[in-house]
């Protein structure tokens, strides 16, 4: 029996800078790093081809998350790219997505990620108002989120998520609901919606344990939630799963891997694996991780 196609998720672990809310393995970005992980991801995924349950299955999609994937350079995200067409057997409609922080992407990057096979792009847009992008420690603007989606548009992308987060510091039902309107009118096939969680050993805990910020209201997130999905329901996105909500046929094929206990492969530090019954996860250190493929 042919066994079905697997995905392949590669943690690119590198930002400008962390959000306070951020509690995901991430280091700040320097070319220096950003060159010695990519030799050793190629070296992994030369490997992971040959020497895992993997070896000879095909791929259905293809996801680089983060940490911010583009905070490479697209050079080095094509190259993975490449590797990964040359190791492992792509079906034929293979998704493939690439997560972006909305000011790491140009017009010219688009393009060249399209050329290159990529189907989907997502964007991590948080909130569209930029005073509770500013009270979550999210660098960037409302603009800057604005702009990439016209971009990613205009050079070819017809797969756009966007992320959004609620219960953030100070925000209400209103401004919840301003911001959802807000993502409706630029058109999005994809929406992931989160509400916000408080994670140990990051700024927004400590934060909160200071008194400096006000903690999550629960109940409010929950109207938040009825919100959006009453919202996003009566535009024609179906809630596909707990966060995410698609038009028809726009489903991201890799959650519903991870929703419907879907074999996956992880590339890189931290990144988690579901294969023959058994998860299991790298090192969640970068030098150890490279180290460990020299």
């Amino acid at each position: 029996m042919t066994p079905p196609p697997l995905g392949l998720y590669l943690h690119i672990p590198f930002c400008r800078q962390r959000c306070d809310f951020c509690a995901f393995y991430l280091e700040i970005h320097r070319a220096d790093r950003a060159e010695a992980f990519l030799r050793s991801l190629i070296q992994e995924i030369r490997l992971s081809a040959q020497e895992h349950m993997a070896a000879g299955r095909t791929v259905q999609s293809v996801y680089l998350g983060g940490g911010t994937p583009t905070a490479l350079a697209t050079s080095q995200l094509l190259a993975i790219l490449s590797e990964i067409r040359t190791y492992f057997a792509l079906v034929s409609n293979c998704e493939i997505t690439v997560e972006a922080h909305p000011s790491t992407i140009s017009e010219q990057d688009h393009i060249q990620l399209l050329e290159a096979g990529v189907t989907r792009i997502s964007f991590g847009a948080e909130s569209m108002e930029d005073s509770e992008l500013n009270l979550i420690g999210r660098p960037g603007t409302v603009h800057e989120t604005i702009r990439a989606v016209g971009r990613a548009k205009a050079a070819g992308f017809t797969n756009v998520n966007l992320d959004v987060m609620y219960g953030l510091p100070g925000q209400n039902l209103e401004d919840w609901r301003q911001t959802l309107a807000h993502c409706l009118s630029l058109e999005p096939t994809h929406l992931s919606c989160y509400a916000l969680t408080v994670e140990e050993n990051t700024k927004l805990a400590t934060d909160i344990r200071r008194g400096r910020s006000p903690a999550p209201d629960e109940g409010l997130q929950i109207d938040m939630d009825k919100a959006a999905e009453q919202i996003l329901g009566d535009t024609g996105y179906e809630r596909y799963e707990v966060s995410n909500y698609a038009k028809p046929g726009y489903a991201c094929r890799h959650n519903l891997l991870y929703w419907t206990n879907g074999e996956y492969l992880g590339l890189g530090p931290s990144a988690q694996s579901y294969l023959g019954g058994t998860r299991f996860g790298n090192v969640a250190d970068l030098a150890a991780y490279n180290t460990s493929l020299t």
